[in-house]
């Protein structure tokens, strides 16, 4: 997040959050919040960051996004596009600017059964 003035990054959070109430999600877990659950039922539970095999990927879509801009405003605009649609193209856009200003990451959660919760050779 270095370089970004905080008016920056509350405005891509506050974008990031009326996106995802708009997609129908209106909280995002949080590590801990994933972990704390997990840990309710499982062992070793672990949150592993795959942010960097996923940041490629992502900005190649952003730009994929930004190139067609015009286009999908356009088609907006002659009620071409459905809101679902266009939030399609909003996400893409979006997804890597808040990535970028850490306010997001992916991850990959790893757990193992607990005999406490599931019972032995459950």
């Amino acid at each position: 997040m270095s370089g970004s003035s905080p008016l920056v990054i509350g405005i891509l959070a506050a974008h990031l959050r009326a996106t995802l109430v708009a997609d129908r999600q209106p909280h995002l877990a949080t590590a801990e919040e994933h972990r704390g659950w997990a840990e309710a039922l499982f062992s070793d539970v672990q949150v592993i960051d795959i942010t960097s095999n996923v940041r490629r990927s992502l900005a190649r879509l952003h730009r994929m996004a930004l190139a067609a801009s015009p286009i999908e405003l356009i088609l907006r605009d002659l009620g071409l596009r459905t809101d679902v649609q266009h939030g399609n193209w909003r996400g893409a856009r979006d997804q890597f600017r808040a990535l970028k200003h850490g306010l997001w990451f992916d991850a990959v959660l790893t757990a193992t059964q607990s005999d406490r919760v599931w019972g032995q050779g459950a």
